[in-house]
């Protein structure tokens, strides 16, 4: 969902009670009781705060049987406190590429450069060398793990029925 951000939602966002209260809204919907006790403000600030994110569209209030009145995120104020998982995904696909083709190159560096001593053909004898490759392997490592944790997840988050 691709929100666009106005004035109101900017003028939202520019307080930290708000941002405390939507990080709050997030985990579960609550009351106006329930939200002045953890936010630490009076029921009259927080219904204030709570009057703001109705009109831009980040909350909304959920009516019940009982007397009781729920704030909700709407689907913006979701998208906005928790973006897509596919965006986080694809990060963390180029940073695992990234250190992995970084290792790749440090360890290919270390065994293609020409040598002028014995020390230096053997990479162990040389202390520059023996932590450039220790540094290359540590990189292909992590790149193949979060490669395979992000492509593992990718592809079993789809159930094939």
């Amino acid at each position: 969902m691709k929100i666009i951000i106005n004035r109101d939602i900017l003028f939202s966002l520019s307080s930290s009670p708000r941002i405390h209260i939507l990080k709050l809204l997030n985990l579960q919907r609550r009351t106006l009781g329930e939200l002045a006790k953890m936010t630490s403000l009076s029921r009259a600030n927080t219904y204030y705060h709570l009057q703001k994110l109705i009109e831009s569209e980040l909350v909304i209030p959920v009516k019940t049987e009982n007397i009781w009145i729920y704030y909700a995120l709407t689907e913006k104020g979701k998208h906005l406190i928790q973006p897509d998982k596919d965006d986080n995904i694809v990060l963390m696909i180029v940073t695992g590429l990234i250190t992995y083709s970084a290792g790749v190159i440090l360890i290919t560096n270390i065994f293609s450069l020409p040598r002028l001593s014995a020390s230096s053909i053997f990479p162990i004898l040389n202390l520059y060398l023996s932590i450039q490759l220790i540094i290359g392997v540590i990189f292909v490592i992590i790149g193949i793990i979060i490669l395979y944790k992000n492509f593992f997840h990718r592809f079993y988050s789809y159930s094939f029925h």
